[in-house]
């Protein structure tokens, strides 16, 4: 089983932004599995108020905030994405979003 996630991680921190269509598979999956889906979300919604409050900051200290701060947040939010992806059915919404 492979996941993206890492790869999204990765890209997230060299483009200082996330991916609206990563929130996208979970707002769909909200349906399907409220209760991880709202996890998620309120997981990245905490990271957009991160970069929120770092706008005016030199990019050397946004970079230090996202490895002190966002990145532990990602780091988890992976190991539960990957725990949660083991009890969900992998076609179903909320399982793309997991993937």
């Amino acid at each position: 089983m492979k996941f993206k996630f890492k790869k999204r991680i990765k890209a997230w921190l060299i483009s200082a932004s996330i991916s609206a269509s990563i929130t996208a598979n979970f707002k769909e999956a909200e349906q399907n599995d409220k209760a991880r889906s709202t996890h998620a979300l309120l997981v990245f919604q905490d990271i957009y108020e991160q970069e929120r409050q770092m706008k005016d900051l030199t990019v050397e200290q946004r970079q230090a905030l996202r490895q002190e701060v966002i990145l532990p947040k990602l780091q988890a939010l992976h190991a539960w994405m990957i725990k949660e992806y083991q009890a969900v059915t992998p076609t179903s919404p909320i399982g793309k979003a997991l993937s």
